[in-house]
This record gives C-alpha cells, structure tokens and sequence, in this order.
C-alpha cells in the first residue's frame, strides 16, 4: 500500500505525511488513518434505485456472461456435417417386383385381412438436398390408389412414389399355395 511522505507526494512504503494519493485510504506509521479523498463517501448508505426494480444475482451475473458473436453458427456448422442420402431410381425388374407387392398387400388390405407389413420409403430432408431410406412396420389398412397412399391402422401415410420395397408377413391363419410364396 503506497503512503504519503511529509511532503504531500506519494512516496516509499513506511514514509508518513498527510496529503491525497491515489484513491486508497492508507495508515501511517502511527497508526494513523490517512485520508485518499474518499473519506466524505466511504460511510454513505448503498444507494436503492427507486425508479428501477432490483436485479436479481442471475441477472446480474448475465450481464458478465460471455458474448456469442457468431449467434447459430454452432448449429449452421452440425447442420452442414449432417449427412443426407440421395434417393436412388429403382431399375425396371425392381419397379415390376414392387408393382407385384404392393398389388398383393392391396388385395390382401381389401380383403378385409389387415396384413403385417414392412415397407422401406424414401424420407425427403426438410432443410437440405436428399433425405434418408426408413421402415415402417405395422398393419395395413387400406392402399389407396387414387391418393397414391398406403395407409396403416395406426394412420400413418405413406407416398407409392417414395416407396422403394414392400416385405409383406405371411398371414398365419391363411394356406398360401407355391406360387403365392414366390411373391411374398
């Protein structure tokens, strides 16, 4: 702590003298409290705004949080690294074997058997170019050719066009003959 010599000048630890320096009240070698210029607000009450409400510590606190320049640029870059497939065009032979299976599984739905089915559909991204191959699993209700749906009992929809392969479950309570078999 840096103490006034006779002087009134800042000087060497351990001088004493009476003056101002710097903005810290300091004690001399008497023990004696020597005035910074400070001594007529060091004992003022804390002053309590009556036009603003009190900020609370946490909002206190983000005031000092750190400062995200790049606002999203986190997200822009996962977004980018996130990987898309492109969906692929299905051959003649596939398309026929396709056409065959979803024939079938409309058939069997308007037989009034609702059959178990996988099918694998191609899923557009919603943000980017290409998209992604899934599966739904579940019981047919109905294939609707008007609206181009296969439409399962628990309503979920899916577009003929995006569909890329049917796996159809063989009924247990039904006898297939030989060539059924070679379809499903």
């Amino acid at each position: 702590m840096r103490q006034m010599n006779g002087s009134g000048q800042c000087g060497e630890p351990g001088a004493s003298g009476s003056g101002q320096c710097g903005s810290r009240s300091a004690s001399g070698s008497g023990g004696d409290r020597v005035s910074l210029g400070y001594d007529d607000i060091i004992n003022l009450p804390h002053h309590v705004s009556t036009t603003r409400p009190h900020m609370t510590v946490a909002e206190r606190a983000a005031q000092f949080s750190p400062f995200a320049a790049l606002t999203g640029h986190g997200d822009a870059i996962r977004e980018t690294a996130r990987l898309t497939e492109d969906q692929t065009d299905l051959d003649e032979d596939m398309l026929v074997r396709l056409d065959e299976k979803l024939a079938e599984l409309a058939r069997t739905a308007a037989a009034g058997v609702q059959p178990e089915a996988a099918v694998t559909y191609f899923e557009a991204d919603e943000r980017k170019k290409g998209g992604a191959y899934r599966t739904k699993t579940g019981r047919v209700k109905r294939v609707d050719p008007a609206g181009r749906k296969i439409i399962f009992t628990d309503r979920t929809e899916l577009e003929i066009e995006n569909v890329v392969d049917i796996e159809i479950a063989p009924d247990p309570n039904r006898r297939y003959g030989a060539a059924e078999w070679r379809i499903l």
